[in-house]
């Protein structure tokens, strides 16, 4: 397996791609604010005149992200535009253009993440108190840990009995609260697989959502760039670098963020050669570069 060359920071890799796809925890926040070597980044990569879209699989409209990095001290007007799986998820029920989505009815069984309703606010999309009126099951967000895998599976169970088909908009297996990892809602889905259950995902490491991406990048002002001149930088080999390299992108991965656990939490200026190799081959994803942290 070929092995990721390590960098340290993004100054090495300027020159080499036109654009940028960033993660957003993870790489640019670790859900509590924003280090000042991020901004410092990202004002570099303006003024190199590299477009920069944030990919996330929020299961929260873009509006939502935007005003959160906004509040940690990332202005709008250091990216090209913010792209989450929820808006996705959002836009595609508004408009009905995928088949799939047109089958799967007006009414859901909505789970999200401390009663967000944002991902079918405005929508002609009715949401049922119980699995027995739903068409369709809508997963955006969990409320791990304070609601446990068990608890989901009993929610979840009238919905498998009835075959009811799953939009899991947030396909994140792991995350952290307060520095701990917990069960992501990505897993919920899993599990209502497990179940018999079938579900659809929308978010990384899957392809639509970073062909949004990539579109946002000329914000419709001209050609396309072509994904082999686009760096994907993400701090999980599952999501961000197995999706990049899915889309014919280069990929970067930052180590600090939700693999940081496997340097138990003190992170040198540059990953180990033997962790990171050994972290590659466990997972069997293998980014391009890799870096601590997001910085010049």
């Amino acid at each position: 397996m070929p092995k990721p060359t390590m960098i340290a920071g993004l100054a090495g890799l300027a020159d080499l791609y036109d654009g940028f796809i960033l993660d957003q925890w993870g790489v640019l926040h670790d859900g509590r604010a924003v280090a000042p070597e991020v901004r410092a980044c990202l004002e570099r990569l303006q003024a190199a005149g590299k477009p920069v879209v944030i990919l996330s699989n929020s299961g929260r409209r873009a509006a939502s992200n935007e005003d959160r990095l906004a509040d940690y001290g990332v202005d709008r007007g250091l990216y090209r535009g913010l792209v989450s799986s929820g808006e996705v998820v959002w836009q595609s029920l508004k408009s009905g253009h995928q088949p799939l989505l047109r089958r799967l009815g007006r009414s859901c069984l909505l789970l999200s993440r401390r009663g967000d309703r944002s991902v079918i606010a405005g929508l002609d999309i009715a949401e049922a108190e119980r699995a027995e009126q739903a068409d369709f099951v809508l997963l955006s967000g969990c409320d791990a840990p304070d609601i446990g895998l068990d608890d989901y599976e009993q929610r979840l169970r009238p919905a498998a009995a009835r075959r009811l088909p799953m939009l899991c908009a947030n396909p994140d297996r792991v995350g952290l609260v307060d520095g701990v990892a917990v069960f992501g809602t990505g897993e919920v889905a899993r599990l209502y697989e497990r179940m018999g259950g079938l579900v659809h995902y929308v978010g990384k490491p899957f392809p639509a959502v970073f062909g949004a991406a990539l579109a946002a990048l000329t914000d419709g002002s001209g050609p396309g760039l072509p994904p082999h001149r686009i760096c994907v930088v993400g701090d999980s080999l599952v999501h961000d670098i197995a999706g990049g390299r899915g889309a014919g992108c280069g990929t970067a991965l930052v180590t600090a963020g939700i693999h940081a656990r496997r340097y138990g939490g003190a992170l040198p200026d540059a990953p180990d050669d033997a962790d990171l190799e050994a972290l590659v081959r466990s997972v069997g994803v293998t980014p391009d570069w890799a870096l601590a942290a997001f910085r010049w």
